[in-house]
């Protein structure tokens, strides 16, 4: 298996909390998880990757222990969540600072967030709906168009994740906590063995022979095939051109 090596730093940022609540402070941003307290059981798997995507439209989507999409209304600061599940869930919403927010469950637990800016466009959006059907579990058992087709989501994901750092100027992103099968780390980038995928990835299939295909296909393109990086210096625009090619590998049967 060839090994695609490439060097990237990513810098982690640190907010301060003011203690001041901005009331006015518009909430149509993507919200990434960076702390709690008083946790409920529900949110044990929740990660630096768990997000809550609020659009002007009135739409979201949210990964916080799953993936989840519907309609939202803010009223007397309170956001509500209409799933499509038609399970309606009501926070109590505060803004520490006017790039922080805070969300209180019904059951009293409290999720801290950081915002970033958001993509109106559901082309370009890494957290729209479009770009996020590989985090949806199989119901059933799936052939290997169908894998195939999954990965490609999850690539596109990848790719609009670094395109979207890439507009809004984000200097750092996080490449670790969002479930994959390919690793990424200081001086290299991976496909992970079979047993050392995360379990949130490993849940996304309908059994274990769908995800060992899954693996099995991305192995054979790195066995078969090679990345060309581009001649830039800028990390984030090498990334998304390799899953962009990556794209076109995992459909080419």
């Amino acid at each position: 298996m060839k090994r695609l090596l490439f060097c990237i730093s990513f810098i982690g940022c640190i907010s301060i909390l003011t203690g001041c609540f901005i009331k006015k402070n518009p909430p149509e941003k993507i919200w990434f998880y960076v702390d709690g307290s008083n946790l409920s059981r529900e949110y044990d798997d929740i990660t630096p990757a768990s997000f809550l995507n609020l659009q002007p439209d009135g739409t979201y989507t949210s990964y916080f222990t799953h993936f989840d999409y519907g309609k939202w209304t803010i009223k007397n600061n309170h956001v509500t969540l209409i799933s499509n599940t038609t399970i309606n869930i009501t926070y109590n919403l505060k803004y520490p600072s006017t790039n922080e927010m805070q969300l209180q469950t019904p059951d009293q637990s409290v999720l801290n967030f950081e915002g970033r800016p958001s993509s109106s466009s559901e082309e370009t959006n890494p957290f729209s709906l479009k770009n996020n059907h590989w985090r949806i579990p199989a119901k059933e058992k799936e052939n290997e168009k169908q894998i195939r087709e999954r990965l490609y989501n999850h690539f596109l994901f990848q790719e609009q994740y670094f395109r979207w750092a890439l507009e809004k100027k984000i200097n750092s992103i996080d490449v670790r906590s969002t479930p994959s099968l390919i690793k990424m780390y200081g001086n290299g980038f991976q496909l992970k063995p079979v047993d050392d995928l995360p379990v949130a990835w490993k849940q996304l299939f309908f059994d274990e022979e769908d995800c060992k295909t899954a693996t099995a296909i991305v192995k054979n393109i790195f066995d078969h095939s090679d990345i060309i990086w581009p001649q830039t210096d800028n990390k984030f625009k090498m990334f998304a051109s390799a899953f962009q090619q990556l794209q076109k590998l995992v459909r080419e049967e």
